[in-house]
This record gives C-alpha cells, structure tokens and sequence, in this order.
C-alpha cells in the first residue's frame, strides 16, 4: 500500500479506534491477495509450543501486536519469546524463514536502536506491502506502541535499510 506523502496515515490516527480495527481486518485481506502469487519460498517453521490458544505475548506491545497479525494471517501463533530484538534468530533457529529482503506476509525485525528502534528491546511490525522506489525499497507496516504508546496502533512506511530482518509467513 503506497501511502503517498503520508496523507492515509494522518486519515487513520484522527479515525475512532474501532475503525483502525476495520482497518487492520481489510490490510490482512488485501495482503493475502497480494502475497497469493509470490515467488518467495516460505517455510512452514515450527512454534515453541503446540500452537497455543492465546497470544503469549504482552497485551499492548509491538510483540501482542504482531502475534496477532500473524495469528490472523496464518491460523497460529508465532509463539516467540524474549525482547523484540532476538526475534529474527529465534525464529530461525527453528526453522522459519528469514531474510533481509523485505515481503508482504513478514514480520519485520527491528535490531536494537536501527531505524528508530528502542535501543533495549528493539522493534517488530508486520508488512503490509513493500514498493520499489529510486532511492531504495519501502515497506508499509501495521504496528503497535511505536511512537504513541501501548495499545495505540499505527501505520507507517519506512525505507528498508540494513540490520532488518523479515520472519516470512508460511
């Protein structure tokens, strides 16, 4: 999803909260289509539990927010652990797919302090869409507690840079 100058993100944060949700549903639905034909080979990976039932993330942070997306996106919960940061390698050690190249259906990895990232627990946020411009590659991304606090979500588009990784949905 282009946004343009930032004009749909000014639209969604003076919208009530019950329409970000809308929101967040249409975004998953629209990346499905988008995603159905890509070239990208996805592991199916492994969670650290037998899919558990609820979210182990923490209600209202960046991870909670992620492990949502996912769960919607893919019928499971990633079940990852720790800070934000160690993501990436916790995936891959078991057995999902990860990369630098940026892709739809993707957590992306924010390392400590890269990109604006806190510089203790770094930062994860899912791709909604990701587009080729001269100066470099974008990625739309869907997030929570960003810059507006826990349990606030946003949208944004942000140049891929190096240090991010993208944990890719099966």
């Amino acid at each position: 999803m282009a946004t343009g100058g930032g004009l749909v993100e000014d639209k969604i944060k003076r919208r009530p909260k019950h329409a970000k949700m809308y929101l967040v549903l249409a975004l998953l639905v629209a990346a499905a289509f988008t995603t159905a034909c890509s070239p990208v080979v996805r592991s199916a990976g492994v969670t650290r539990s037998a899919n558990p039932v609820s979210n182990p993330a923490y209600a209202g942070q960046c991870t909670w927010a992620v492990e949502e997306l996912w769960h919607q996106a893919t019928g499971s919960y990633l079940a990852e652990a720790g800070d934000a940061w160690e993501w990436a390698a916790n995936a891959a050690s078991f057995g999902w797919t990860v990369t630098s190249t940026p892709s739809n259906r993707a957590i992306v990895v924010f390392p400590r302090g890269v990109a604006g990232a806190h510089t203790d627990t770094g930062h994860v946020a899912w791709v909604t869409g990701v587009s080729q411009r001269a100066d470099g590659i974008y990625v739309d991304v869907m997030e929570m507690n960003w810059d507006q606090g826990p349990y606030q979500w946003d949208i944004r588009t942000l140049k891929s840079v190096p240090g991010l990784s993208y944990i890719l949905a099966p």
